[in-house]
C-alpha cells in the first residue's frame, strides 16, 4: 500500500462534505502546476465543459462559471448578481441548506421571503404556485435539491415548471446532489444551479461554481453587489481568457478535473448513484441491527445522506458516540442537531459497501463501550429504500 492509499484510510469521512477522495484525486494535487502555467486556461475550460455534462445541461444554452470558495460562495454569487435591487427572492426552507440561502439573501440586502416547511417533508409545488400567484413582486425562487442535513429530496423539476409558468427564475442549490443524483433539468426552467467541487463530485473543497443559462448570465451584467462574486464579470473573464478574476484555487481545480474524469468513467450521476444506493442499503441494514431507525420515509429520502434517530436507550450520548468513532477512524458530523434527536450519515465519497459494513461493526463496538449493548434484528430493507430519484 502506498503512502497515499494508507493516508486515505486513516480516517473515513461520513459527512456530506468534505468527503473521502480517491487516490487519483489525491495524486492530482501533486502536479505542482500553478495558474500561470500555459495549459491552465485549457484546464479551466475543460472543467467548465465537464460540469455542464455532469449536470446534463445543453452546452449551447448553459455555461459554467468557476469561483474560489464553497457552494455557499456560489450561492452568494448568484443571489448577489442575478436579483435586481427591485427584485424579491422566495426561499423554500425545509432544512439547514434552505436557511443558509435565506441568510445569504438577507445579508446581501435582498428582499427575501421565506416559505417554512416541515423538515421531514418535501416542498409542495402547489404551495409555491399559490405564493407566486399572490405575490407578483417575487422575481426569483430558490430551493435546495438535496437537504444534506436529513437526506431529503425536493421535487426540483416540478417546482421549476411552476416557476417557469409564472415567469419567475429558479435557482437550485445542488451542492449536496450534483454528480450523485440524476437530475431532471426541469425542461430548461432552471436558470441557475449552484454547487461545489466536493460532495458527490468527490473533489476537494475550494471551488464553487454556477451553472446558468447564458441569457440569465447576460442579465446579471452590472447588477453585482460585490467584486469577487460578480457572476457576470467572472463569466466574461473565463470565457475570454480562461482565467478567474482573482487568484484561482489551482490545487483544488486540478483535483476537480481528475474527479470529473472519474465521474465520467463511473457512468455519470446515474452510475455513481448505483454505488451510493448500494452503500445506503448496507448502511441501513447495519444501523437497524443496532437499534437505529431512519428519520425519513423511503419515498422522500435520498441515497446521499441518511439521518438516523437516536436510539431509545438512556446510555446513548451522541457526542461520546461520534468521538469514539472518530478514534476508530470514522468521522461523523458534529452534534449540531442534538436538540432534534437525529444525526446524518453520508454514503458518498470514494467509499463502497464494505466500508459501511466495517463502519457498522465499529459502531457496535462503540455502543458496547458506552453500555448501549442491546441490538435487535435488522428490518428487511425494501427496494424503495434507496430508489434512484431525480
Amino acid at each position: 500500500m502506498t503512502a497515499l492509499e494508507h493516508s486515505r484510510r486513516e480516517s473515513i469521512l461520513l459527512t456530506p462534505g468534505p468527503v473521502t477522495i480517491s487516490p487519483g484525486v489525491q495524486a492530482a494535487l501533486l502536479r505542482g502546476l500553478g495558474a500561470v502555467e500555459g495549459d491552465f486556461p485549457e484546464v479551466v475550460r475543460g472543467i467548465r465543459r465537464e460540469l455542464l455534462s455532469a449536470a446534463g445541461l445543453d452546452q449551447a444554452e448553459y455555461d459554467a462559471v468557476l469561483l474560489p470558495g464553497s457552494g455557499a460562495a456560489a450561492l452568494e454569487a448568484v443571489i448577489g448578481s442575478a436579483i435586481p435591487r427591485t427584485g424579491r427572492l422566495l426561499v423554500g426552507i425545509n432544512g439547514e441548506s434552505g436557511r443558509r440561502i435565506a441568510r445569504i439573501g438577507l445579508a446581501l440586502g435582498v428582499d427575501t421571503r421565506r416559505l417554512e416547511w416541515p423538515a421531514q417533508a418535501p416542498l409542495e409545488p402547489g404551495q409555491i404556485a399559490m405564493i407566486l400567484e399572490s405575490d407578483p413582486a417575487i422575481t426569483h425562487v430558490a430551493v435546495v435539491h438535496c437537504e444534506t442535513s436529513t437526506g431529503l429530496l425536493n421535487p426540483v423539476g416540478e417546482i421549476g415548471r411552476v416557476a417557469a409558468r409564472q415567469g419567475r427564475a429558479l435557482l437550485v442549490d445542488a451542492s449536496g446532489s450534483l454528480g450523485g443524483v440524476p437530475m431532471e433539468p426541469a425542461d430548461g426552467s432552471v436558470q441557475f444551479m449552484a454547487s461545489s467541487s466536493e460532495n458527490c463530485l468527490q473533489g476537494l473543497p475550494g471551488v464553487g461554481f454556477v451553472l446558468a443559462r447564458r441569457t440569465a448570465l447576460e442579465r446579471c451584467v452590472g447588477q453585482a453587489r460585490g467584486f469577487t462574486y460578480d457572476l457576470a464579470a467572472q463569466w466574461m473573464a473565463q470565457t475570454h481568457n480562461g482565467q478567474l478574476r482573482a487568484a484561482p484555487p489551482a490545487p483544488s481545480l486540478f483535483a476537480l478535473g481528475q474527479a470529473l474524469e472519474e465521474l465520467r468513467e463511473e457512468g455519470g450521476a446515474r452510475g455513481r448513484a448505483t454505488r451510493y444506493s448500494a452503500n445506503t442499503r448496507t448502511l441501513l441494514a447495519g444501523m437497524r441491527a443496532l437499534g437505529f431507525e431512519p428519520l425519513l420515509q423511503p419515498e422522500v429520502r435520498s441515497h446521499i445522506t441518511t439521518a438516523f434517530r437516536y436510539p431509545g436507550h438512556p446510555g446513548f450520548q451522541y457526542d461520546l458516540f461520534s468521538a469514539l468513532l472518530r478514534k476508530d477512524g470514522y468521522a461523523l458530523e458534529s452534534g449540531t442537531r442534538q436538540r432534534d434527536g437525529y444525526f446524518p450519515v453520508a454514503a458518498i465519497g470514494d467509499l463502497y459497501p464494505g466500508d459501511f459494513e466495517r463502519f457498522t461493526c465499529a459502531a457496535h463496538r462503540v455502543l458496547t463501550t458506552m453500555g448501549v449493548d442491546w441490538a435487535r434484528p435488522a428490518a428487511t430493507a425494501e427496494a424503495s429504500d434507496t430508489m434512484v430519484r431525480g
